[in-house]
This record gives structure tokens, sequence and C-alpha cells, in this order.
């Protein structure tokens, strides 16, 4: 908090909320929560990270969870581009490749007659101390369509297609590298979302409490 340039990270957990005169603190096993106080919502507080990650982990698992039931076409993704360069040249190449991939799902599965088609992701970095923080990034995804799907090895096609196009050079990715999973049961699906999606919130909310220096 001392150090957030943010003025409602600062005060996060320490003003009550208007019309509130008590603080009321339920505990649950390991889980914890705290009313009547005033909180920022931003997604880099230790606080208010982890509490929109598992709201929006909810929500997600419980879409995917439902469109499997119904017979959708469920898949989860990871999207990775070639190694190296720095991480904003990274970012931009994945953003731009991530906007290709997902029109180019939407409309074919719209070809197929799919009246429901989308793409959530989220973007995950490893930095290797060892290499002078040498950074990569890389995306999980999970897409869902009402209509047949495609087999993995298009999929990886159409990544491979967006990400040369936003290259603006042909660019080969290591197939071995593209993964397209499909989930079994609800507790993969579950699993899948509070590992991948969530896993940079928890380890923010744990962060103080570890000794050295992993990122």
């Amino acid at each position: 908090r001392d150090w957030s340039p943010i003025k409602a990270m600062k005060w996060c957990l320490k003003g009550l909320i208007n019309g509130h005169t008590d603080v009321v603190v339920r505990s649950e096993g390991t889980n914890l929560s705290v009313g009547g106080v005033a909180l920022c919502r931003n997604p880099l507080c230790p606080w208010c990270s982890y509490k929109r990650s598992m709201e929006s982990a909810e929500v997600l698992s419980k879409g995917l969870i439902r469109a499997k039931k119904k017979g959708f076409f469920v898949r989860l993704l990871t999207l990775t581009i070639p190694s190296g360069g720095e991480y904003a040249e990274q970012r931009s190449l994945l953003s731009g490749s991530l906007r290709r991939f997902s029109k180019r799902f939407s409309k074919e599965m719209k070809k197929q007659g799919a009246e429901q088609a989308g793409v959530s992701w989220s973007f995950d970095i490893t930095m290797k101390m060892e290499r002078s923080w040498r950074s990569h990034l890389h995306i999980h995804s999970c897409i869902v369509s009402d209509s047949m799907g495609v087999d993995e090895g298009t999929l990886f096609e159409w990544w491979n297609d967006a990400v040369s196009k936003e290259a603006g050079r042909p660019v080969q990715l290591s197939r071995k590298a593209f993964y397209a999973r499909v989930p079994h049961s609800e507790k993969s699906v579950s699993s899948y979302v509070l590992g991948k999606f969530l896993r940079s919130a928890i380890e923010v909310q744990a962060s103080s409490q570890k000794d050295g220096g992993k990122v």
C-alpha cells in the first residue's frame, strides 16, 4: 500500500463503506471474508486480485461445465509464440495474434451454423532468473461453440497463421508447444481455470509470506 501510486489501493481495507459503522469478519475453514470496509478492486492489490479472480473463475467454470453438459464444443488451449524478444514485443505479438485467432474461430464456427461461439483468455508470464530475467509470455484460453467444432491440428494451423500475419513474416511454431485439451470432467475444468487463470493472483497474494525471489 505504501508504494502504490493508486490512491484507492492505499486505502483498501482501511476505510469504512459509507453508512457502515462496523467491520464484519467471517471465517469458514481457511476462507476469510471482510465486510463493511472499502475495497479498491484493483487487479494488482494483494487482497482484491484474489477476490476478483475467484469471482471470475466461478463464472467461467460454471459456464464451461454448463456448455459441456449441453454438448457444446469446448477446448482448453495453451497458445505460445517463439521465445526471445522484449516483453513489450511479446505482448504486442500475442495480443494481435489472439485477436486474429478469435475472429477466425468465430467466423469458422458461424460457417458451421453456430449461434454461440466465444473465447476467454489469460496472459501468463514466466521469467528465468539465471538468464537475466528473460521473460516468456504465453496465453491460456478457453474456446466454446455450439457447433461441431474442429480438430486440434486445424486449431494449430489457425494460430500459426494468426502469428505469422501479425508478425508480418512466415513463422513456424512448434507443434509440441500447442495444447488443445478436452475437459473430460467438471474437475478438469475447475483445475484448469484455477491452475492457469488464477495462478498469478494466488502468487501475488502469497508473495508477502514467501522468502526468496520466485517470480
